[in-house]
């Protein structure tokens, strides 16, 4: 989970404008609490002209979207527990240079079937079963800059790549 969380929520309401307006209300909370909201209006006119403002908000009682049962905050769901596994206890450190090596193929075997000339893949950190590397690689004879990265997991016993890019 990241360190911010969003409360989204849209609101339709009839403004004393001809046309439809629309709401959507974004709040920012940070770990220590704080909260800053922000509200995109979207005004359809009866002539079809669209007009658009972003403004500080603040919700109030009267903003009855907020009470809706759908109205959780993302995010806010209480923690779980979880328990460690003896994969998840590894480091970079403690992984064999076969399970490496393996795991380089893996990725190199992706950048088979891509754009991409790899020149070197240098293991970077190990977290929660997956392996990450720094792909330093060329595109049409250039070097890549910044180096790519590619993340790859046992799945099944075998290494499989599950994320790439910068």
């Amino acid at each position: 989970m990241c360190e911010r969380c969003l409360l989204c929520r849209m609101e339709q309401h009839t403004t004393t404008k001809p046309g439809t307006a629309f709401r959507l209300c974004l709040q920012d909370r940070t770990q220590s609490g704080t909260t800053k909201t922000k509200a995109i209006e979207i005004t359809v006119e009866t002539d079809g002209t669209i007009k658009a403002s972003f403004q500080d908000y603040t919700i109030t009682d009267k903003d009855e979207f907020v009470k809706g049962k759908d109205a959780t905050p993302v995010g806010q769901e209480p923690p779980q527990e979880q328990t460690v596994t003896k994969e998840q206890e590894k480091t970079l450190e403690t992984l064999s240079k076969e399970e490496i090596e393996k795991a380089r193929e893996a990725a190199i075997n992706y950048y088979k079937e891509t754009v991409f000339e790899v020149e070197s893949l240098k293991p970077v950190e190990y977290n929660n079963g997956q392996l990450q590397f720094a792909v330093r690689c060329k595109k049409e004879g250039k070097y890549v800059d910044p180096d790519r990265m590619a993340i790859v997991e046992q799945q099944k016993g075998t290494w499989k790549l599950v994320a790439e890019g910068y």
